[in-house]
């Protein structure tokens, strides 16, 4: 899994991973009180390529899951059915959060983008506000702003 959460209770988690063929879907959702065989009471392909981060949207009882390529899922806990699925940024969404009301969700990419969501309303047409690389990514071809290839610290 590459993330978890609970849902309402210290008894069931949601787990997002990699798509693979078998058994294995990109969304899970757990009862820990079950046998390990048992445990896994639903699960669907929320993204193609694997998720990423997963959030638990209380007040519309579902989750909300960040994909590998960038998307968005907001899975239905009631029906268990993915509702909306839609593309959020251009690399992979690496992680959510709401606002305290509830209504807003932050989505950051792996390019260092930050928007803002109302996944209240019916049909996500665009984002509420963007902020564009909010924060550099950091690869070894692209040090932090300050630093150089090969700077070590310490002894």
């Amino acid at each position: 899994a590459s993330d978890l959460c609970f849902v309402g209770s210290s008894i069931v988690l949601a787990t997002v991973g990699a798509s693979g063929s078998g058994a294995v879907r990109s969304l899970g959702l757990w009862d820990v009180l079950l046998p390990p065989s048992q445990a896994l009471v639903a699960a669907c392909d929320a993204h193609d390529d694997g998720g990423c981060c997963v959030i638990h949207w209380a007040e519309q009882a579902s989750l909300v899951s960040g994909g590998m390529r960038g998307d968005i899922s907001v899975f239905d806990l009631r029906q268990r059915r993915v509702r909306t699925r839609f593309n959020a940024h251009t690399l992979a969404t690496r992680s959510l959060v709401f606002s305290d009301t509830g209504r807003h969700c932050f989505s950051a990419s792996a390019n260092g983008d930050m928007k803002l969501w109302d996944l209240s309303a019916q049909e996500n047409t665009g984002h509420t506000a963007q902020w564009l690389r909010a924060h550099e990514p950091h690869t070894m071809l692209h040090p932090l702003a300050g630093t150089t290839l090969g700077r070590t610290y310490g002894i």
